[in-house]
């Protein structure tokens, strides 16, 4: 078997039965806390409708789309089906996840067990065990993971055979500038990403990740944290939980 992360893959209409006797084989890792586990997108109703795009709407327990006055642009067929991000929405039927466009035009085929709306021009899918990205076209990443995270302000955390680390996109890793890698990564929030290393919990910036010699300063270690948010974390240190600010200072 070819380590995750570093295998080329199919596309999905191609390849889904192949990938998910491969996915069945990768071992089990622990869901992270507030970006992965089911991907499945949840049910909006005709209350959304008012606004110039089709909207989801449920007739007879399925779900299609609708313009503002309430006429169906799509029938409803759908299990589930999201509302319009970047002009496609998530649909789902008998299991399977995929794309339409605002006609109704599949554009992904339903062939993934989960995927997520756009996200800065990338959207996170699930095959079996396995993550990985489709780019705006709805073609498929290189590569496959057993974990990931949504992009957040051009980057987004993964996890193959060597540890957690970032990607910026859907081009190849450079063999001579292997990533920096982490026991846990999250996503970036406020410049800042929340990161576990062998001694504790911190802080990084994107520049950390192409020049790790500069270390974390001016942030510690921490046995707990949370991401920044609004310039903001919480954090624990020697027993002591507190906030600080995007310098590291602790504030009120």
């Amino acid at each position: 078997m070819r380590a995750v992360g570093r295998a080329l893959v199919p596309a999905a209409a191609m390849a889904y039965h192949r990938v998910r006797r491969w996915g069945r084989g990768l071992p089990r890792t622990a869901v992270v806390v507030g970006g992965v586990g089911l991907l499945g997108m949840g049910m909006w109703g005709i209350s959304r409708l008012g606004g110039g795009e089709p909207v989801p709407y449920q007739e007879n327990g399925k779900w299609g789309l609708a313009d503002a006055s309430g006429k169906p642009v799509v029938p409803a067929k759908y299990s589930s089906i999201s509302p319009l991000q970047q002009e496609r929405a998530v649909v789902e039927a008998n299991g399977a996840y995929g794309l339409i466009d605002a006609d109704g035009k599949e554009v992904v085929p339903l062939a993934y067990d989960a995927l997520n709306p756009y996200k800065e021009q990338y959207a996170r899918v699930r095959v079996g065990d396995a993550y990985t990205f489709l780019d705006s076209e709805g073609e498929e990443f290189a590569d496959y993971y057993f974990n990931a995270l949504d992009f957040s302000e051009g980057l987004a955390a993964v996890l193959d055979n060597r540890g957690w680390h970032y990607i910026s996109g859907p081009e190849p890793e450079d063999p001579a500038r292997p990533p920096v890698l982490f026991k846990e990564a999250y996503s970036f929030h406020d410049g800042l990403a929340r990161v576990r290393l062998a001694d504790g919990f911190t802080f990084v910036t994107k520049a950390y990740l192409k020049d790790p010699s500069a270390d974390t300063k001016p942030f510690g270690r921490y046995e707990v944290a949370t991401d920044f948010e609004n310039g903001k974390a919480r954090v624990t240190q020697q027993g002591r939980s507190f906030i600080i600010d995007t310098d590291a200072d602790a504030v009120e």
